[in-house]
Order: structure tokens, then C-alpha cells, then sequence
């Protein structure tokens, strides 16, 4: 088991717009990917049976594309989430918007939490359920956080100085350098 990490623990939850805003990026990216293998798959499809001599038909072509998009979208989308998740809690997404998925725990989120919070996320896409949670928890969590125990963190950064000691900073800089006499 890890042990808690401390920048975990003083981070602020993400707020909900960022997520949503970070989840659209990749839900973008899944379908552009998911666009490119459906390419790939036509063309290979239409040079296999161009080689083999025969005409492509068009319409069953379609329909097959159309099964493969309905039954691989899911298998796609829980594959980026969980993938990326289960490798530093943050997706391309949540890397854009300096927010990433840590336990309740305050550590980094394990391949197997992370495969099942994708399956969730993937489930509750058709009724819109991801953010809905969300809007009404003082964390920002959302129900896949919830059944896989965890949350959206904002990224921690380097530590910042306190106001007062980079003003003090600032004054010593400015301040002229005093010769020897």
C-alpha cells in the first residue's frame, strides 16, 4: 500500500468547470482516435475485396462500420480513461487543465481503480450521470469518483512563498547595493 502523499492532501478539489471542460478534450480525442481506426478499418476493408477482385458494397460496408462503432466506442473509452488514469491520474485532458485523479486517500490512483473508474464513467455516459453528482458535492465529486474512491484534484505546483516574504524579496533587490568605505 502507498502512503499518502502530502501535496495530495492540501489540494484543492477541481473545480467543475475545468473537469468538464478537461472530459470534453478527451472526449474529443477518443473520437478522433476512434475516427482513425474506423478509416483504417474501410480502407482495409475496401482494398481486401478490391484485391479479391470484388465491388465494395457500400451499404452493407456502412452497416458493419456502424456495429463496430457502436460495440468499439465503449471499449475505447474505457480503454483511454483507464489507461491513462492508472499511469499518473491525469488524461490528455486533465493534463491541458493542470488537474489530475488521486485516491480518497490522498495517493496516486492504482491500475485496477482506475480500470474500474473508467468502466464507470463508461456506463453512465448514456444518462449524462458523470457530472451531475458533481454540481451538488462540496468535493466536485462525481459518481464514478464515488464508486471507485477517488477524487479530482488541481495539480500541486512548486510551493509558493508567502505574499509577505516576496514582497520582502522584492524590497531587498530593489534596495541599493552599499559599497565598502
Amino acid at each position: 500500500m502507498t502512503s499518502p502523499v502530502p501535496e495530495f492532501a492540501a489540494a484543492q478539489p477541481a473545480p467543475l468547470l475545468r473537469r468538464a471542460v478537461a472530459f470534453l478534450l478527451d472526449l474529443i480525442l477518443i473520437n478522433l482516435l476512434g475516427l482513425l481506426l474506423a478509416l483504417a478499418a474501410f480502407y482495409g476493408m475496401a482494398l481486401g475485396l478490391w484485391q479479391a477482385g470484388q465491388s465494395l458494397p457500400l451499404r452493407d460496408l456502412v452497416f458493419s462500420m456502424a456495429e463496430y462503432g457502436a460495440s468499439g466506442w465503449p471499449l475505447l473509452v474505457i480503454g483511454y480513461f483507464g489507461y491513462f488514469t492508472g499511469r499518473g491520474g491525469r488524461t490528455p485532458g486533465k493534463m491541458a487543465l493542470r488537474i489530475m485523479v488521486v485516491t480518497t486517500r490522498n495517493t496516486a490512483v492504482g491500475p485496477l481503480q482506475a480500470w474500474w473508474r473508467a468502466g464507470v464513467i463508461c456506463a453512465s455516459l448514456p444518462v449524462f450521470a458523470v457530472f451531475i453528482l458533481a454540481a451538488f458535492t462540496p468535493q466536485n465529486r462525481a459518481l464514478h469518483d464515488y464508486l471507485a474512491g477517488t477524487r479530482v484534484i488541481m495539480e500541486p505546483g512548486p510551493s509558493r512563498p508567502h505574499p509577505e516574504a516576496r514582497a520582502a524579496d522584492a524590497v531587498q533587490s530593489t534596495a541599493p547595493a552599499s559599497s565598502p568605505t
